[in-house]
C-alpha cells in the first residue's frame, strides 16, 4: 500500500489474495460486522 495515496497495488487483480490482508483491517471489518448483527438482534 502506498501510504501517500492509499493505494493497494493488488486491488482487483490476480495477485489481490487473502495472505495479502492486513490483520487490523480484518479485525475492525470483524468488530464492525458483530456489532452491527448485535444491535440488529437488539431490535
Amino acid at each position: 500500500m502506498d501510504s501517500r495515496t492509499g493505494d493497494y497495488a493488488f486491488h482487483h487483480t490476480a495477485q489481490d489474495t487473502t495472505d495479502k490482508i492486513s490483520p487490523q483491517s480484518l479485525q475492525i471489518s470483524s468488530d464492525l460486522f458483530l456489532e452491527t448483527v448485535r444491535l440488529i438482534d437488539q431490535r
